[in-house]
């Protein structure tokens, strides 16, 4: 959902997610400086999902990747901004149905950690 700011410049509304145990202090300010930057870079946060979840338990079908999914199915964003790909998930054929998934619904990934809009390239070595 394009939508101007008050400077009338054309900005992606964009849903920020984090695997993470910070403490609730830590990951506020992770919100706010990803908020910044995000900016920056043409997209307003309007939501943030936080899972506290082990480190090591990144299945493709836990319940906040359900709830994470309702969410970008709804239409209302524009970007999915990630800290790492693999707060999501660490299996790639898992990564590459989200990936798939969501440009179904119209929605890019912002990877922080790459600086660059994640997507599935199929044309790529042919």
């Amino acid at each position: 959902m394009m939508m101007n700011n008050y400077a009338g410049k054309r900005i992606m509304e964009g849903y920020f997610f984090m695997s993470s145990y910070k403490s609730e202090e830590m990951v506020q300010k992770k919100i706010e400086e990803t908020q910044l930057l995000c900016l920056k870079n043409g997209i307003l946060l309007t939501a943030a999902g936080i899972e506290h979840n082990p480190p090591g338990h990144k299945d493709i079908d836990r319940e906040s990747i359900r709830q994470l999914m309702k969410d970008m199915e709804s239409g209302q964003y524009d970007v999915l901004v990630l800290r790492s790909l693999r707060d999501i998930c660490s299996d790639e054929a898992d990564w590459e149905n989200f990936i798939n998934l969501l440009g179904e619904y119209g929605v890019f990934i912002y990877s922080i950690e790459q600086g660059v809009i994640v997507f599935n390239n199929y044309e790529e070595g042919c």
